[in-house]
């Protein structure tokens, strides 16, 4: 599978996922982020070629979390969900400590299974 195939897959099922978690139909995201249900069910399913960033960041806006949770590399879902919905747990974290937060657990994440 080539590399783009595979961020493509990995962004819409984090997507997806994240969705699915946070109980949001197609259409309250769409409505929330300012794109259209038809484009959201693309990029969950992996089938749009060209996810640009504004798109992701408007995703990432919409959702309350870091465009990181969208574009890093690795097994993200599995290790980290409940690391990446952290806007739920603490909500009166301010965006770069989430984003601070999220950095040090993956590092230390990273560190438990190198190490």
């Amino acid at each position: 599978m080539d590399k783009d195939k595979t961020i493509n897959n990995r962004l819409g099922a984090r997507l997806k996922h994240l969705r699915q978690h946070r109980k949001l139909s197609l259409s309250a995201l769409a409505k929330a982020s300012g794109l259209s249900s038809a484009g959201l069910c693309k990029i969950e399913k992996g089938q749009t070629t060209d996810p640009n960033i504004s798109t992701i960041k408007a995703l990432a806006k919409a959702l309350g979390m870091c465009t990181e949770y969208f574009l890093s590399e690795g097994e993200g879902i599995e290790w980290g969900s409940d690391l990446y919905f952290v806007k739920d747990v603490f909500p009166n974290m301010s965006r770069k400590n989430r984003t601070l937060l999220i950095t040090i657990a993956g590092a230390l994440n990273e560190g438990a299974t190198n190490g």
